[in-house]
């Protein structure tokens, strides 16, 4: 075994002088130590000894570095060198070799180290920490394979330089072992000839402080004891820590282990903890039995420590780690959450799940605490997605990317968080934190130190710890108040917080919002009560904060639903306090309703409906205020010449908004009120579909088909999301007329009915034909419904009622409770079916145990009964219960049961009330990596308890499972009821079943997966407590089929065996993924060459399934027939995922597939746009195909109109042709299919999407066409995610409507700025001329502020050009007076912006993405005077300088400083120059140029200004250095004025110094001058981090001059003045 260590000696100011001590070599021993006069081997060799050769008395360098090499071979050992180096006169340090300590070969893993001697005083000491080692382990491998690896290798030389001691050399398929290097350094080098390509490798590496041990950041690796598989040595101890991202696991297998056996393993031992070397112990492990697979529960770090004592040895172990990203079940307090190797750069294609889990009686709240993802206005490629639940199948909280920074609270006890990224652009990804908070139905109990409250109408009270005592000190509480739909009123009933002018010590802090980033409403302490607090939104943040010293009684306060909100929902209901009870006076409550961009509100008022008032125009007493906008000051909403208010009896016709938003303000008088009002609001669009919310037993409505009761429209796809609270379900029940066109299996136009959020969910029902539906009740709280017509004929078609079922629901968590209806206070009703559906903690069983039980009794429990299912109602009955006595506890076998609650037409009773709980012990489980080990629940102890435990098998891509029953202890007897394993080709729910294991007798205990999974469910009842089995897996052998498709530019994939003869296998199971390379303007073209597969109707037996992402993607299309499709495949989707399963009986001879990418096609997004066929206007090739998925808002339809239009012509359009469908997805209904010359003429989407496919055959071209494509809504405002539009008011050029208001906002890429033109039509009437009620406004950004403001006008004159500074406007048009023809104006983006804020991010265009030819782009940088600003290069990479005349020739970019562009510029920057940060004189422009060749990534560089110098005129004042406490920049000249009252002078006092030392002071330092300038006497120049002592002037002035040069900074330093008396005039005063 060869040995190289390497040390070097670096001093920058001086020469570095080596003197050997003494060299020790035995003869056996090759022994080398070489000196190089320099920083490395490449410089010249001044001396090389080895064994007992005379030592050079001293070497001395020529520079300030000396370079030693020590090299030793593998025989045997000695006691090498021990030298002295002596770095100019400052420095005497001795060094000893590792012989010092003894060099043991084979090498022993804790004695290869560097010893500091200790230095005589007044040297400089050093730590050398020169012997780290490198620990590399290999993922994949796969290179050419020759004899003694000659052609094709890989070269691994322990060191760092090419004459390195050659570690080993490589090639084959045949994964090395990992290899540990002896120094700090190891050189890979890769060599391959011309003949083939292979995969290659891929290899992780890691750093330690000794030959073992270490820590392990990588995805996966392997590790293994010292000289594995030699015997380890004795007296060893290796520590590794192996570190996942927070909130996801690890995995640990032992491929091997073999140590020496002892009682309690106390001499040699594996030892496994969680966390560190106090976390939770797992388990020691010695002997030859290799430990089970163990997957980390609490945290996302393992550490595992190996010891050997002096006694035995042994082979020692080799294991293997894996993180396992994501987590379906993290429970606890609190907790964090990270994207899969945070704070690294996530990997692509990621699609992870996290789920949390807390007590029933809990909800989430979470924050995100840095978020660094792929951009893009829809959160198209990357994104995280928050579900308000246990699955994706949840309602959606919110979806992020880019970095915005969100908190969010779930409605119940669980939550998802799913993350998914494509396969191009990378960043850190995201940190969340998460916290359980107590929801009582009580209230917050009394002394709580913070809590969770849902408030009502009803005050809650709540206290500071120890009311009415004394609190505490170092109290830190905080309450959050959610008040939903409306806002949280705050009222101080009694208060006693220490005091302070500015409640500095103890304090309330009351902040407007769930966080404490939020808006800060108030601060309190003392003694005086406040008014009422009031938030704007739902919720309340408060926060009660004391010190250590004194303390106080503390607070006592009430919240409460305060009347009025915010209410964000497309639909509700508003009421006056009390309804339809009198109200109370002195009412003043606002309501602002927002719904989505693009739609209206209808506004329904009901009975009955009273408001006290005195006349007609509302303006005596009470009145309901209406207003077309968000405020008080938008025009008001009603009959035309109405004021917006109403009172009275009567209730007008429904009112419409013009825009998104609607503001509903109700006041009442100090005298008598009346009932009230009630009005339902709506959002309305001209797309069918949506999102609908049922908030409570009052919200109730309708979904109907277009056009109801006239009929349907053809052609059409309508989706509906309907959603409940959590835990409840919804009915839906049909009424008046059902007539949808009856088809066989309702094939062409249905309506479809799913037990959940999407398309994947369970279908209920699918409904055509003219019969009156039954009711239906989902399990959940969500349902789906699709409204799906061909080009039959067409009917009435439905009218459903949707409302909140009066019982059941889906319960989920650790822990959870039911009630009957009414209980304890009200019988339950008659006549009721309930069905509670029951989710634990994956894994884990359940115990559920009824505390109350009071039903009618019956034989036979035949009238009114409880039942409790097994596994839903699919599985087995535990029991039907009726009667008063309280029945026995029931254990399921798996998490998941049902409770069915029937009730007959006669007696009732209070009821019931059971509470279910999550079992401690678990079983199966999530297994990953190429090998592992499973056992049955306690095997090989008994097991009496029954289980249904299952594990999902994920070996890596391309390899299969090979899964063997190492001990099978089943039945004698071949009965399933008792116990039964069942093995499956797969984890998808269609995966086909190997084997039903039912006994021990005649049974396979080998089975292998055709592609990278597998499943093993195991059921026991419990009735064979030593039954069981154990398990392990391998992935040695290559899959059968699956994993990722090459992507470069094409390729094919075919059926297992494909050959177009042989038939496929039985039970097999196929994943791909296929995925475009093309970001943009591509479609993924799939070509059925051959397809021969089973064939049935509803591809129930064998089928090939394409879904858009991955496996829970929505269906594009199933095929199981014995022809090939007639057309390609055509998707815009960047990503497919692919699935073949055929079952065990029927199979023919598969499938053979090409696919393609292409240069059309692809998704675009927003509210307008343009599509085209290749090389347009030019002909079109042969064999074309282009998909488009044409997206805009929701709520949004779109039109698609043809400019231009000629394709080959055919009477059936089945040559070349454009179709256009109805929705996004291959199966969504056909508009049409157009060829020819003549062009289509518009085509109306009837949601917010089309589908458009161009497809042409070999034969004829022609030139093509050209469309564009616009979005329509029933609102004038809207937000805009593009480069260009138009913005209009109302019917514009005609008249708009009396009482209009429209809002717009723009926003472009980033890099970019607007420029906003004003069409001369313009005519805006004001009775006032002021613009005050009549007006179209423009704001830069979406801050409606005067600061913002850049342009107002009415009249008829057009406000001028808009040149915006940043990549946002906001404009609003407004009237109140006659309509006239309002406005219309376009706007387009422009690369360049100019920045006036502090701080801010400077990128090219279309960063991350490559910038574009031909860009000439100016950025501005605004500042205050005496400013510096600080360019920090995140990323840099533009187009090569020429390498003719070696400048920026072709792309650029200058740095200017000032505004001037002709000036000369600091810098010219181009390549991937990133400069370290630089510090500018502002203000500063940077100019960036392309030409019309190669392009790059572009630029992405953050600016900061810090204020250098000033002039202060003050009494007192506290000055510090640009950047203070993050470092000062480098090259600054700051020039500090002070001046005080002409008979005082200046003290100065340091607080904090640290200054880059230098000579005298002469590069870094602060200087200070006794008067107005710097000509004036100097109290000296400053640097180094000694504070300087007190100053004082002798007059009014100082002068203050902080200089830098461009080489060290340092955190620099921090000052306060204030005027005091001089001497002098001290003694005149006295």
């Amino acid at each position: 075994m060869n040995m190289v260590a390497v040390y070097s000696f670096v001093d920058s100011a001086s020469k570095t002088l080596l003197h050997y001590c003494r060299l020790e070599e035995k003869s056996k021993l090759r022994v080398l130590s070489c000196t190089y006069d320099g920083s490395s081997s490449a410089n010249t060799r001044v001396a090389s000894v080895c064994g007992r050769q005379t030592l050079p008395n001293s070497i001395l360098s020529t520079g300030n570095s000396l370079f030693v090499r020590f090299q030793s071979g593998s025989s045997t050992q000695s006691r090498g060198f021990r030298a002295q180096f002596r770095q100019g006169k400052y420095t005497n340090v001795e060094v000893t070799s590792s012989l010092t300590l003894l060099i043991l070969f084979p090498l022993h893993c804790s004695l290869i180290n560097i010893q500091t001697i200790k230095t005589v005083p007044g040297y400089l000491k050093l730590n050398l920490h020169v012997i780290n080692h490198i620990t590399l382990t290999f993922s994949h491998f796969q290179l050419q394979d020759s004899t003694g690896c000659q052609e094709d290798f890989l070269e691994i030389l322990d060191g760092k330089d090419y004459d390195a001691p050659v570690q080993g050399r490589y090639c084959g398929n045949s994964l090395p072992q990992p290899i540990i290097s002896f120094g700090s350094a190891l050189t890979l080098r890769f060599v391959s000839n011309s003949l083939g390509r292979f995969e290659g490798f891929h290899a992780y590496y890691s750093a330690s402080t000794s030959a073992c041990g270490g820590t392990f950041n990588m995805a996966n690796g392997i590790f293994n004891s010292p000289n594995y598989p030699a015997e380890y040595h004795p007296n060893a101890e290796c520590v590794w820590n192996i570190v996942s991202s927070p909130g996801n696991q690890l995995q640990l297998s032992f491929l091997s282990f073999q140590l020496e056996n002892s009682l309690n393993c106390n001499k040699d031992f594996v030892e496994i903890r969680e966390g560190n070397a106090t976390g939770h112990l797992v388990g020691r492990y010695c002997g030859n039995s290799l430990p089970g697979n163990y997957s980390s529960i609490q945290g996302h770090t393992l550490w595992v420590r190996f010891v050997s004592d002096g006694s035995g040895s042994a082979m020692g172990f080799q294991a293997r780690f894996n993180h396992i990203f994501g987590n379906d079940n993290i429970v606890g307090t609190h907790g964090k959450i990270a994207s899969p190797l945070w704070p690294g750069n996530y990997p692509p294609n990621s699609n992870y799940r996290w789920t949390v889990n807390v007590n029933a009686s809990q909800i989430i709240h979470a924050r995100i605490l840095e978020i660094d993802m792929e951009s893009e206005s829809n959160c198209q490629y990357d994104k995280l997605k928050i579900y308000d639940g246990f699955d994706i199948h949840s309602s959606l909280i919110g979806t992020y990317c880019g970095s915005q920074m969100e908190s969010f609270s779930s409605s119940r006890n669980s939550m998802t968080f799913q993350f998914s990224s494509d396969a191009t652009i990378s960043g850190k990804g995201f940190l969340l934190e998460w916290f359980a908070l107590d929801v009582s139905p009580r209230g917050i109990d009394t002394g709580a130190c913070g809590g969770y409250l849902v408030t009502g109408d009803t005050p809650v009270l709540f206290f500071s710890p120890g009311w009415p005592g004394q609190y505490g000190n170092h109290a830190d509480c905080v309450w959050i108040i959610y008040a939903p739909d409306s806002t949280v009123e705050l009222n101080i009933l009694s208060m006693d917080i220490e005091s302070q002018s500015t409640c500095a010590y103890d304090k309330l802090i009351i902040k407007d919002g769930d966080n404490d980033s939020a808006q800060q409403l108030t601060v309190l302490c003392g003694r005086d009560i406040p008014g009422p607090i009031r938030s704007t939104g739902e919720f309340m943040y408060i926060h009660f904060i004391s010190d250590s010293s004194v303390t106080r009684a503390g607070f006592n306060a009430s919240v409460h639903k305060s009347c009025g909100g915010y209410l964000h929902a497309d639909r509700g209901i508003i009421t006056s306090p009390k309804y339809p009870d009198l109200y109370i006076p002195n009412l003043n409550c606002s309501w602002h309703v927002l719904v989505q961009s693009g739609l209206t509100i209808a506004v329904h008022f009901e009975q009955p409906f009273q408001i006290q008032n005195r006349d007609s125009s509302c303006s005596q007493g009470d009145y309901l205020v209406l207003r077309n906008g968000p405020n008080i000051h938008s025009p008001p909403l009603g009959p035309s010449g109405g004021n917006g208010r109403f009172c009275g009896i009567y209730t007008p016709s429904t009112l419409f908004t013009s825009d998104n938003e609607l503001f509903v303000q109700f006041i009442s008088d100090n005298s008598n009120g009346g009932q009230g009002f009630k009005i339902r609001y709506e959002a309305k669009s001209l797309a069918c579909g949506g999102n609908i919310y049922i908030h409570d037993a009052n919200s109730d409505g309708y979904v109907t088909s277009p056009n109801y009761p006239a009929n349907y429209p053809q052609h059409a796809e309508c989706i509906w999301i309907l959603e409940a609270p959590s835990g409840k379900s919804i009915q839906l029940q049909f009424e008046d007329q059902f007539h949808i066109e009856e088809t066989p299996s309702c094939s062409s136009s249905y309506l479809e009915l799913r037990d959940g959020v999407d398309s994947n969910a369970p279908l209920l029902s699918k409904l055509c034909g003219g019969s009156l539906p039954s009711n239906w009740v989902s399990s959940r709280e969500l349902m789906y419904l699709k409204f799906h017509t061909e080009d039959g004929s067409s009917f009435m078609g439905f009218k459903a009622k949707y409302s909140i079922a009066p019982c059941g629901g889906t319960i989920s968590g650790e822990s959870g409770v039911i009630e009957s209806i009414g209980y304890p206070t009200l019988a339950y009703p008659n006549n009721l079916f309930c069905q509670w559906h029951l989710r634990g903690l994956p894994g884990h069983y359940l115990t559920i145990r009824f505390e109350d039980f009071n039903l009618q009794s019956s034989p036979g429990c035949a009238k009114d009964f409880v039942e409790i299912w097994e596994n839903h109602t699919t599985g087995n009955t535990l029991g039907r219960y009726c009667g008063n006595s309280v029945p026995s506890s029931v254990d399921t076998s798996g998490n998941v049961a049902s409770i069915r609650f029937v009730t007959d037409g006669s007696v009732t009773a209070s009821g019931f009330r059971l509470q279910f709980k999550s079992s401690r012990e678990v079983c199966g489980g999530n297994l990953y990596g190429p090998t592992g080990r499973f056992t049955s629940p306690n095997y090989p102890n008994p097991n009496p308890h029954a289980w249904i435990c299952e594990w999902t098998i994920t070996v890596p891509e391309g390899r299969r499972v090979i899964l063997t029953f190492t001990n099978l202890r089943l039945s004698n007897y071949p009965s399933c009821d008792n116990e039964h394993l069942i093995v499956f080709n797969g984890i998808r729910s269609n995966s086909p079943q190997l084997q039903k294991l039912c006994s021990r007798l005649n049974v396979t205990n080998e089975f292998q997966s055709t592609g990278n999974t597998m499943k093993v469910v195991f059921f026991t009842d419990g009735s064979r407590p030593y039954g069981g089995f154990t398990a392990s897996y391998t992935s040695s052998e290559d899959a059968v089929c699956g994993g990722p498709l090459p992507s470069i530019s094409g390729g094919n994939f075919t059926s297992p065996g494909y050959n177009g003869i042989r038939d496929y296998a039985s039970n097999l199971d196929c994943e791909w993924t296929l995925s475009n390379p093309n970001r943009e303007n591509s479609s993924l073209t799939i070509h059925f060459v051959r397809l021969s597969l089973e064939s049935h109707q509803d591809c129930a037996f064998d089928v090939l399934e394409f879904r858009v992402g991955d496996a829970d993607g929505p269906l594009i299309e199933k095929f199981c027939s014995l022809s090939a499709p007639a057309v390609p495949l055509i998707t815009p989707y960047p990503q497919v995922w692919i699935h073949f399963v055929t079952n065990e009986r029927v199979e023919y001879t598969g499938f053979h597939i090409q696919y393609n990418f292409t240069d059309c096609g692809g998704i675009q997004t927003g509210q307008s746009g343009a599509i085209s066929s290749p090389n347009y206007p030019n002909v079109y090739g042969r064999w074309t195909q282009c998909s488009w998925l044409l997206e805009a808002p929701e709520g949004h339809i779109i039109t698609l109109t043809f400019s231009d239009f000629h394709l080959e012509m055919d009477p059936t359009c089945t040559a070349d042709s454009v179709t256009v469908r109805n929705g996004g997805y291959p199966e969504s209904p056909i508009i049409g299919r157009y060829c020819g010359w003549s062009a289509p003429g518009p085509v109306q989407s009837g949601s917010n999407k089309l589908l458009v496919t161009f497809n042409t055959n070999h034969l004829g071209q022609s030139r093509g066409f050209y469309a564009t494509w616009s979005t329509s809504t029933l609102g004038c405002g809207g937000t805009f995610h593009s480069d260009n539009g138009t913005i209009k008011s109302p019917h514009w050029p005609q008249p708009f409507p009396a009482n209009s208001r429209c809002s717009w906002t723009a926003i472009t890429h980033e890099s970019k700025h607007w420029e906003i033109s004003f069409d001369s039509n313009f005519r805006i009437p004001s009775s006032d001329s002021q613009c005050l009620n009549s007006f179209v406004k423009v704001w830069g950004g979406t801050s409606e502020t005067n600061d913002t403001l850049l342009a107002t006008s009415c009249g008829d004159v057009a406000p001028s050009p808009i040149v915006t500074s940043g990549n946002t406007f906001t404009a609003l048009f407004q009237s109140e007076d006659m309509p006239g023809q309002g406005f219309s104006a376009s706007f387009v983006s422009r690369c360049g912006r100019r920045f006036n804020s502090s701080r801010g991010d400077i990128i090219s265009p279309n960063f991350p993405k490559p910038y574009d030819n031909n860009m000439n782009c100016t950025y501005f940088i605004d500042v205050e005077p005496r400013s510096l600003i600080i360019l920090t290069f995140v990323s840099f990479h533009l187009e090569d300088r020429s390498a003719i005349s070696g400048n920026c020739d072709h792309d650029g970019l200058h740095i200017i400083r000032g505004h001037n562009l002709s000036s000369t510029p600091l810098v010219t920057l181009c390549g991937s120059e990133a400069l370290h940060p630089l510090t500018v004189a502002g203000p500063v422009s940077l100019s960036f140029y392309s030409n019309a060749y190669a392009t790059d990534l572009g630029f992405k560089i953050s600016y900061r200004i810090t204020s250098c110098g000033g002039t202060y005129n003050k009494s007192y004042g506290i000055l510090s250095s640009p950047s203070f406490y993050s470092r000062y920049p480098n090259n600054v000249y700051c020039v500090y004025s002070i001046s005080v009252s002409s008979d005082k002078v200046i003290l100065l006092r340091f607080s904090e110094f640290e200054v880059a030392p230098s000579p005298l002071c002469d590069n870094d330092y602060l200087a200070v001058f006794d008067g107005p300038s710097i000509g004036n006497r100097s109290f000296g120049k400053f640097c180094g981090s000694t504070i300087p002592r007190d100053l004082k002037s002798t007059n009014n002035s100082l002068t203050l001059l902080f200089k830098t040069d461009s080489s060290q900074t340092a955190r620099g330093w921090k000052i306060s003045f204030r005027e005091t008396l001089g001497e002098h005039l001290r003694h005149e005063k006295g």
